[in-house]
């Protein structure tokens, strides 16, 4: 078989997966659902994957892997630091959207993408802390940033994305994606303080 084949197969291994992690949960999805899913015997599955926690775990990876490119090119496609941060909000709201069933699944049982992925998650975190404070550098160095602590700022900036991101995930009362930009922006980007 061909790379390129074996790596289609793999890949509509990985969306069939998804889907059913995503209905079922991971603990109640079965292999054999997941190979009815992808029009394939259960046999198949076990021809790239060794087991359900091995394809679930790779296709948390992909899931992340993707949240990442789609981040950097939303932000990469605007101009103005104020700007980047809010590409960064709506990409992250975005993502969230539409990987919502996996987003809980990995929130409320984050044991089952195991110690590897645990430790790469570890190193996304650090690596998109570090993106958005060299963002808010930038923002420092050509004054649309006051004078902050960068590496702080990102923290609580990350902090406070991913408790709203939790929110439009966990809770039935939904709100306007836009809204919850603006507001985020006014906070960060206005500040709390009252003005004189």
């Amino acid at each position: 078989m061909f790379d390129a084949e074996k790596q289609d197969k793999k890949s509509m291994l990985l969306n069939a997966a998804a889907a059913v992690f995503s209905r079922d949960g991971y603990y109640k999805a079965k292999v054999e659902d997941i190979a009815k899913h992808a029009g394939v015997g259960k046999g198949t599955i076990y021809e790239y994957f060794t087991s359900k926690k091995a394809l679930f775990q790779e296709m948390v990876r992909g899931s992340l892997e993707e949240y990442e490119i789609l981040i950097r090119q939303e932000v990469d496609s605007v101009k103005g630091w104020d700007k980047k941060l809010g590409k960064l909000i709506e990409a992250n709201i975005k993502f969230a959207a539409n990987y919502r069933d996996l987003a809980k699944i990995v929130s409320s049982d984050p044991g089952s993408i195991g110690e590897a992925s645990k430790k790469w998650l570890i190193n996304e975190r650090i690596s998109m802390i570090k993106f958005i404070e060299d963002i808010i550098l930038c923002g420092i160095e050509d004054s649309t940033f006051r004078e902050v602590d960068p590496n702080i700022t990102a923290i609580a900036f990350l902090g406070a994305l991913g408790s709203v991101v939790g929110k439009l995930l966990f809770d039935d009362d939904p709100f306007q994606q836009s809204e919850v930009k603006q507001k985020l922006m006014d906070i960060f980007i206005g500040g709390i303080g009252k003005r004189y």
